[in-house]
C-alpha cells in the first residue's frame, strides 16, 4: 500500500496503531473508528496522524508559506473545554513545540506557516458556522462516541478541498470508547461501505504500566458493563445498558449448532405493529424448561391479513403444529375492516378475530412492562448455565437487547427512545411461562379465560369503537 512518508517526527506506534497509521496515510480516501477501550492510544494515534498527514497534504498540494495559511483539516470533541484539556494538551507533548505555532484567538494549528489545522468543539456554533463553508480534506474527532451524528454530518460535507487542480485523498478518524451511539451501527454492526472499525485494546499497547489492567479492573470491578466495555472493547455492553445480563457468547447460537426437538412444543409471540414494526417470534421450550427463540419476523406497514398469512404460511412450510400464540393485549379491542370468508363480506372485526379466522387463534397476552422485564432478566442469567437462547436468526431481537436503555424518570423501565418492538413481542412470551422460581403450580391461560378477559375489557370499551359498525 502507497503511503506518505513521515521525515519530522519520531514517533513509535503499537501494531493496532501502525494498521490505521497505514490506511490513514494511504492515497485513497479512508473512513476509520480506532479504539474500543481505555489505553488504546487513541489519542496518541490521531495527534501524530493528523500532523504527518498535513505535512504530506502541504506536498501533494504544492501550498507554500504564506500570511494566510490553507486549512486542511480539523481536530475536536464534542465539548471544546474537554479538547482543550485532554486531547490538545496531548499534542502538546507528543508534537514538538518547534513544528508548529499556534493561533489560539483563531483556534488553529499553524503548520510550517503554510497549512493549517482548525480546532475546537462542536458545541461552539462559530466553529460550526466554519465548516458550512470550509473546505478540507480530512477531519478527526476524539471521542466520539459523545457526539451525535448530526454534529459529524456538517463536518463530513466539508471534505472537498481540492488545490492546483489536485484532489487529495479525504480522510476521517473517529477515535472512541464503546458506548450506544451512532458509531456502532455505522462502523461495527453493519458497517457502511467505505468504513474500516480497528479495536484497539489495553493489551495492545506495550506503553502502559505492566499493572494497568488490574488498575482498570479495580476501577470498574463495580460495573461489570464499564469493566466489558473499557477492558475488553466490548460494544455490546456500556453504562446505563438495560439488559446487562446479556452476552452474545452465552445466549445467541448458530443455528447448524442447536437441534431443537421434533417433539418440543412451539409458540409464537406478537407484538402488533404498523408503522412501526410488527414483531413476530417463534419459540421452542426444550425438556430442561430452556426456552429457544428461533425465528423472525419484522415488517412494517403490512396489514394483520397479509401478516398472519405469512405467519402461518412460514410455520406450514416448516412443518411446526403450535401450542398456542400469545398476542399484544392492547391490540384485542381494535377492531378493523376485514373480509370475512365466514360472512362473506366486509366487516369490522377484532384483529384477533382476524388473526383467529386465518388460522392463528392468539391468547391475550399479559403486557406488565416491568414484571415482564424482570422475568426476561431471570431467563437470561446464569451466563453460560442461562434459560433463554436467541438464534442469529433474529437480528432484530439481538440488536434491542444490546441497545436498549434504562428510563432517566423510571429506571425499572426501558426508556421510549429505546426500540423495544422484538423486546415487547417477547417478553408476552416469557410472560405466557412460569417463572424460573415458581412458588405455586403453573398452568398456560386457556382460551376460555382469555375470553372472559376481553368480555370485560370489551365493557369497558363499549362505546369506545373505531373501524366499521
Amino acid at each position: 500500500m502507497e503511503t506518505a512518508e513521515n521525515t519530522t517526527l519520531e514517533f513509535d506506534l503499537t501494531p493496532r496503531q501502525s494498521e490505521a497509521y497505514r490506511i490513514l496515510t494511504s492515497l485513497k480516501n479512508a473512513d476509520l473508528t480506532y479504539g474500543g477501550a481505555k489505553g488504546g492510544g487513541k489519542s496518541y494515534l490521531l495527534c501524530v496522524w493528523a500532523y504527518c498527514w498535513t505535512k504530506f497534504l502541504i506536498e501533494l498540494l504544492g501550498l507554500k508559506a504564506s500570511e494566510f495559511p490553507v486549512p486542511v483539516g480539523f481536530l475536536g470533541r464534542k465539548r471544546a473545554v474537554d479538547f482543550n484539556k485532554t486531547t490538545f494538551e496531548t499534542w502538546k507533548k507528543v508534537i514538538p513545540h518547534s513544528l508548529y505555532t499556534v493561533r489560539a484567538g483563531e483556534k488553529e494549528i499553524v503548520i510550517d506557516g503554510t497549512a493549517k489545522i482548525l480546532y475546537g468543539g462542536l458545541d461552539d456554533q462559530e466553529n460550526v458556522n466554519k465548516f458550512n463553508s470550509a473546505e478540507l480534506a480530512f477531519i478527526g474527532i476524539d471521542q466520539a462516541e459523545e457526539t451525535e451524528q448530526e454534529d459529524i454530518a456538517v463536518l463530513m460535507g466539508s471534505l472537498r478541498l481540492r488545490i492546483n487542480g489536485v484532489t487529495p485523498p479525504y480522510k476521517s478518524l473517529f477515535t472512541a470508547n464503546p458506548r450506544h451511539c451512532w458509531l456502532k451501527n455505522r462502523y461495527i454492526r453493519t458497517p457502511a461501505p467505505g468504513t474500516t472499525f480497528i479495536k484497539a485494546l489495553p493489551s495492545d499497547n506495550p506503553h502502559l504500566p505492566d499493572n494497568y489492567e488490574s488498575t482498570l479492573k479495580h476501577a470498574f470491578g463495580h460495573n461489570p458493563a464499564l469493566l466489558a466495555a473499557y477492558l475488553h472493547g466490548e460494544w455490546d455492553v456500556f453504562e446505563g445498558m438495560f439488559f446487562e445480563e446479556f452476552n452474545r457468547n452465552y445466549h445467541t447460537y448458530a443455528p447448524p449448532s442447536v437441534r431443537l426437538g421434533s417433539t418440543w412444543p412451539r409458540y409464537i409471540s406478537v407484538d402488533w405493529g404498523y408503522a412501526s414494526p410488527m414483531a413476530v417470534y417463534w419459540h421452542a421450550v426444550g425438556p430442561d424448561r430452556h426456552v429457544y427463540t428461533y425465528r423472525e419476523w419484522y415488517k412494517t406497514r403490512i396489514i394483520d391479513v397479509e401478516a398472519v398469512r405469512e405467519v402461518r404460511e412460514i410455520t406450514e412450510k416448516a412443518g411446526e403444529t403450535l401450542d398456542y400464540a400469545v398476542g399484544d393485549p392492547q391490540s384485542f379491542p381494535m377492531e378493523i375492516a376485514h373480509y370475512s370468508r365466514k360472512f362473506g363480506r366486509t366487516v369490522s372485526m377484532k384483529r384477533s378475530e382476524v388473526w383467529s379466522e386465518e388460522g392463528v387463534p392468539l391468547l391475550m397476552g399479559d403486557s406488565k412492562r416491568i414484571p415482564g422485564w424482570s422475568r426476561m432478566r431471570d431467563y437470561l442469567r446464569g451466563g453460560k448455565d442461562c434459560h433463554w437462547h436467541i438464534s442469529e436468526d433474529c437480528p432484530n431481537l439481538i440488536d434491542e437487547l444490546t441497545t436498549a436503555v434504562h428510563d432517566k424518570n423510571r429506571v425499572e423501565d426501558i426508556s421510549a427512545k429505546s426500540i423495544d418492538h422484538g423486546l415487547e413481542s417477547c417478553r408476552l412470551f416469557l410472560m405466557s411461562r412460569p417463572p424460573l422460581l415458581e412458588t405455586e403450580t403453573y398452568r398456560p391461560i386457556t382460551h376460555l379465560e382469555a375470553a372472559e378477559k376481553q368480555a370485560e375489557r370489551d365493557k369497558e370499551l363499549e362505546g369506545h369503537r373505531i373501524g366499521m359498525q
